[in-house]
């Protein structure tokens, strides 16, 4: 006989008496190897583990108590365990079992998981049904998040994303561009946009639009292993995901600006830009700024991190023959949108100050008053 480890317990079978396990081989220096309840957590149950010695010889497991008597079960096993596990009844890896954390029948609470041999409770937003909630109603904000203790519990479409996750919700009434990032995140970080039953999405509506990232950031911005993740999102419920290769605290920089009925185009950096188009239809979009209900064309663009503030200017002086008026937002801005109606007769002039960093902006030609729209042709400055 080879011998071999010995395990027993009572724990989780019996709970009228205080059980005491004595595990004997007659032919083992250190005849006894005993257990009452000290050093583990089944209350009055008992957990021992031996060595039988290899050889002919006799052995014994003694159910015993400390106080009272009455009905048990006991469970045991003789012989080892792969590399990496521990004999608990079965063979169990104590880094990872929520019944046998860091040693045999220590059971991780309600609401825990096992990890690195500790129990630990996850964050709130740990799972999808438990996604932190993200308010509306500021255009820029920034959502405190943390995975260090986070759980895996989906994949998104680009690479890195098979590591600790949170999730935050987010309800749109209107349709709208949706922007985040991680920049500043001392890890390798991911963001990904999924819809409220956990499917990701696909496509992000958007030039250089994303709805997953690892690396790398949005086209033209180099993050790093930090990420950025923007898509054109019609009315619903989303979520987004934080994930990675690695894990930790971040902050996630989450902005939104709506669009307008019209074409939404990407607005390019340069001086001396000319855009054209046509706005027809029911607006969407109305400034406070200044009166802006009709149709709109809408037009976006977003900076990278370092980027410097710089001045923005468009103008349909002698470029359109209806009353226009212009607005552009920046979510960051403390001043979310600027507008200008009559600057030149019905026609529009407009100078806007662009914040420093990353971030979302949108500029629109829209008209004053729903029935003011047309063709028109826009000249546009943009940092």
């Amino acid at each position: 006989d080879t011998g071999g480890p010995f395990f027993a317990s009572s724990c989780g079978t019996t709970t009228g008496f205080d059980v005491e396990l004595d595990q004997r081989s007659a032919g083992r220096t250190g005849v006894s190897v005993c257990n009452d309840d000290t050093g583990f957590v089944c209350g009055r149950g008992a957990t021992l583990n031996s060595t039988i010695p290899a050889g002919p010889g006799l052995h014994a497991l003694i159910v015993d108590a400390c106080t009272g008597s009455g009905a048990y079960q006991v469970r045991y096993t003789l012989g080892a365990c792969t590399t990496g596990l521990t004999r608990c009844g079965t063979c169990v890896n104590t880094q990872t079992d929520n019944n046998n954390c860091g040693g045999c029948n220590r059971q991780c609470a309600t609401g825990q998981f096992c990890r690195g041999g500790q129990c630990l409770a996850p964050p709130a937003n740990d799972t999808r049904t438990g996604a932190t909630v993200i308010n509306l109603t500021p255009a820029s904000q920034l959502l405190s998040a943390n995975t260090t203790n986070a759980r895996n519990d989906t994949a998104g479409t680009c690479g890195c994303t098979s590591g600790n996750d949170v999730f935050y919700r987010f309800t749109l009434t209107r349709d709208e561009i949706v922007y985040a990032d991680t920049i500043g995140a001392t890890w390798d970080t991911s963001l990904f946009f999924q819809s409220s039953t956990g499917t990701n999405l696909t496509t992000a509506n958007l030039t250089n639009g994303a709805v997953c990232n690892d690396d790398g950031g949005l086209s033209g911005c180099a993050t790093g292993t930090q990420s950025q993740v923007m898509a054109r999102l019609a009315p619903g419920t989303y979520h987004l995901v934080l994930s990675g290769c690695g894990n930790g605290a971040a902050q996630i920089r989450f902005q939104h600006l709506p669009t307008g009925n019209g074409a939404v185009s990407l607005l390019t950096a340069g001086r001396g830009l000319v855009r054209s188009g046509t706005t027809s239809g029911t607006g969407r979009v109305t400034s406070t700024a200044c009166t802006a209900n009709g149709p709109e064309a809408t037009y976006y663009w977003y900076t990278c991190q370092g980027a410097a503030a710089g001045t923005f200017t468009a103008s349909t002086c002698s470029r359109a023959s209806w009353d226009t008026s212009l607005h552009q937002s920046s979510a960051a801005r403390t001043t979310l949108s600027l507008c200008n109606d009559d600057a030149c007769g019905t026609q529009s002039s407009l100078s806007a100050a662009i914040p420093a960093g990353p971030g979302l902006h949108t500029f629109y030609v829209d008209g004053f008053g729903t029935s003011s729209s047309g063709t028109y042709s826009v000249l546009i400055t943009r940092p």
